[in-house]
């Protein structure tokens, strides 16, 4: 018996991404599978089914995006130990039923979003100059084949 659901197209998914229950079975599947210790908490809505188990992230991607786990692993390897500020690290790696997933360890902190409005404009210039800073950082990062035949790392960077 199937533990995710099949997806039709991505009308059925943006139906089926809404609703918790259609992910828990391979979300415990993924805890135990890795030893991972905690409650799974939802994480915030994106494109992906996203899952905080005490301090690690599970990822999962639909078949319909199942391409693009190859560019998430490749950029996170890329970043992770290279930049002034912690970036997650790839804990795990794996395929259920067609849907590539990725566990990762959690990094602290807060949405800028959530608190840019708080800032004063000095601050906010601060942060603007490390932002600027670790986009440096990041464009100094080796992308592997995978990423520079999708796309020139460095204009994705400028892009951003």
């Amino acid at each position: 018996m199937p533990i995710l659901p099949v997806v039709k197209n991505r009308d059925h998914y943006a139906v089926l991404f809404k609703e918790n229950h259609h992910w828990m079975k391979a979300v415990a599947w993924v805890i135990k599978k890795h030893g991972l210790i905690g409650e799974p908490v939802r994480g915030v809505f994106g494109s992906h089914i996203v899952y905080r188990v005490g301090n690690s992230w599970i990822k999962m991607m639909a078949p319909l995006f199942a391409k693009d786990m190859v560019f998430e692993v490749s950029g996170l390897n890329a970043v992770f130990g290279n930049l002034s500020v912690s970036t997650p690290q790839i804990e795990a790696e794996g395929i259920i039923e067609q849907w590539p997933y990725i566990v990762i360890s959690h990094v602290e902190g807060r949405a800028i979003r959530d608190l840019w409005k708080t800032y004063s404009y000095i601050e906010k210039d601060k942060l603007a100059e490390q932002i600027a800073q670790i986009s440096k950082e990041v464009s100094r990062c080796s992308a592997d084949k995978v990423v520079e035949t999708r796309f020139s790392w460095n204009e994705f960077i400028a892009d951003q």
